[in-house]
C-alpha cells in the first residue's frame, strides 16, 4: 500500500528532496580524514627492567652512542657527532649523535641532541620538543617521514638484593614519535611494543656481555 501510495504522488508531482543522500557519504568522509588526523597524533611506548647492576654501569652502556650499531635492533650505523664540556673528573658525555634506522621497510637517518645526567638519564630529542619550545640550530634534526622522536632512559637504584647480585636497579624507557605521514602510524601501532621490548632485550644483552651474566626482570 506505502508503495502504491508512493507511486500516486510522483504522478500528482510531488517530488522528495534528493539532498538526503549525500549526508551519509560527507559523514563518513569527515570521519575518515578525522582518523586519519588522529593517527598523526604522538605515539609512547615504554619498557621497564629490573637489573642486577649499579647505576652507574648500565648508565655508560645507555651514552655508549658508537656501540649502538651492535645490539640496538634496527641500527644500521650510530656515531657521536658533538661532545659536551668536561664533567668534573674530566669526562665528556654524548651531546648530539647520527643514527640510521631501519623500521618498518624503510630506512631513516637522524641527528638527535642528548642531554645527559650521569647515572641518573639520559635523553634524546629529533625534530620538535613536546614542550613547545621553538627549534635552534642545535636541536636535532629530522628530514623524513618521522616528524618527532624522543627517547628518554631512566635509572633508578632499587637498593634491594637479587638472587645473584648485591645491587638491583630499575631502568626505564619512554619513547615518543611521530609521523609526518599519518599511515605509517597506523601501521605502527601494532610493531611499537615489539620495537622497545626487542631494544630492552637488546640492552640486557650488551649488560650482561660487559658487566656479567646476572639476570633479572
Amino acid at each position: 500500500m506505502a508503495l502504491l501510495s508512493a507511486r500516486h504522488l510522483l504522478r500528482c508531482g510531488y517530488h522528495a528532496p534528493v539532498s538526503i543522500a549525500t549526508t551519509p557519504i560527507a559523514a563518513s568522509r569527515r570521519t575518515f580524514f578525522k582518523f586519519l588526523t588522529d593517527a598523526s597524533d604522538i605515539q609512547r611506548i615504554s619498557a621497564t627492567r629490573r637489573l642486577p647492576y649499579a647505576a652507574d654501569d648500565l648508565f655508560d652502556i645507555i651514552i655508549d652512542i658508537e656501540a649502538y650499531k651492535t645490539f640496538v635492533p634496527g641500527c644500521l650505523d650510530s656515531r657521536v657527532t658533538a661532545w659536551s664540556k668536561p664533567e668534573t673528573d674530566g669526562r665528556r658525555l654524548p651531546a648530539q649523535a647520527e643514527l640510521s634506522i631501519a623500521y618498518g621497510g624503510f630506512n631513516e637517518k637522524f641527528t638527535s641532541v642528548l642531554i645527559c645526567e650521569p647515572g641518573v638519564s639520559v635523553k634524546a630529542f629529533s625534530g620538535p620538543r613536546s614542550d613547545g619550545q621553538k627549534p635552534n640550530p642545535k636541536r636535532g634534526e629530522l628530514k623524513s617521514v618521522i616528524k618527532r622522536l624522543a627517547a628518554d632512559w631512566t635509572i633508578h637504584p632499587l637498593g634491594i638484593k637479587s638472587e645473584s647480585s648485591d645491587l638491583l636497579t630499575e631502568v626505564r624507557l619512554v619513547v615518543d614519535f611521530q609521523f609526518n605521514v599519518p599511515i605509517y602510524t597506523i601501521l605502527s601501532k601494532s610493531l611499537s611494543n615489539m620495537i622497545t621490548d626487542a631494544m630492552m632485550v637488546g640492552f640486557e644483552l650488551r649488560a650482561a656481555e660487559k658487566l656479567g651474566m646476572n639476570n633479572e626482570s
